[in-house]
């Protein structure tokens, strides 16, 4: 029987990684993203400023974004390290 050894391996574990990777570049570049709009668009500071709230919600969503991104990684090797143990036994 013929394998296709050829090109990247389309395990779980490295589609998590990639997966937790581009969640935490985009993390960073809305917290980017979000600070640069809030220096920009600090007058008037106040709830109408729509660039202003705009930043900030940047800033709080690149939180989210990161956090799902490392809790996806993390849930992952606790996935690979169970079956490693059911393997062993």
């Amino acid at each position: 029987m013929a394998t296709n050894t050829k090109g990247r391996s389309n395990s779980p574990g490295k589609n998590a990684r990639g997966l937790t990777r581009l969640l935490t570049i985009i993390g960073w570049i809305a917290f980017v993203v979000g600070v640069v709009t809030i220096i920009l668009n600090i007058q008037p500071f106040n709830d109408n400023n729509a660039g202003l709230m705009m930043g900030i919600g940047c800033v709080v969503g690149s939180v989210f974004i990161y956090f799902i991104g490392k809790s996806i990684g993390s849930m992952q090797v606790r996935n690979e390290e169970g079956k490693e143990s059911i393997n062993d036994d």
